[in-house]
């Protein structure tokens, strides 16, 4: 009896032997495409406003495969936080979007001590994002709300609004010893 178990056991570890080991790449298949990912090609965004003023973010994306699904926003405040948005993109306009998203802030006078940078991405319905942009946002007593002419066109189309609520480090700090 003993010597056949050790003969099975020499037999299966001889044909597990032979048998090459599989990537995990094998195993799942080849990667698919996943299609083209969108491509934003201009935006725009004042670089200063007043706490309580809307920043509209003004944007021209496109995606070749037509199915862009979200604007995301990433709003960096240098040494604190980090706050996250997705904006859904409505579909009638899931090939070519043009228009601004809204971000509205708060009367806090505190968020003129802050920086922020902005990062905005568009992804689409099968993951795929864009390059992000990036550009810097501060807070100040005086801001040029005035837009670029090009803008202008666009300036009644809406594309959604952030959900992103600024806080300030100061509210944040005295919160925080409550």
């Amino acid at each position: 009896m003993k010597k056949r178990f050790f003969y099975y056991l020499l037999i299966l570890s001889l044909l597990g032997g032979c048998a090459a080991p599989k990537t995990m790449r094998e195993r799942v298949g080849p990667k698919e495409e996943k299609g083209v990912a969108p491509v934003i090609i201009d935006y725009y965004a004042a670089e200063v406003i007043r706490p309580g003023d809307s920043l509209r973010i003004y944007l021209h994306a496109k995606d070749d495969d037509g199915n862009i699904k979200y604007i995301i926003c990433v709003l960096e405040q240098v040494g604190t936080t980090t706050y996250t948005s997705f904006t859904r993109v409505k579909r009638t306009q899931v090939q070519d979007i043009t228009g601004y998203l809204l971000l509205r802030t708060p009367r806090d006078r505190n968020l003129t001590n802050d920086l922020f940078t902005m990062k905005v991405m568009v992804r689409d319905s099968q993951g795929n994002k864009s390059e992000p942009i990036e550009f810097p946002l501060r807070f100040g007593r005086e801001s040029k709300l005035k837009i670029p002419e090009k803008w202008e066109k666009v300036s009644d189309y809406k594309l959604g609004t952030s959900s992103i609520k600024i806080e300030s480090t100061f509210l944040r700090s005295q919160r925080g010893k409550g």
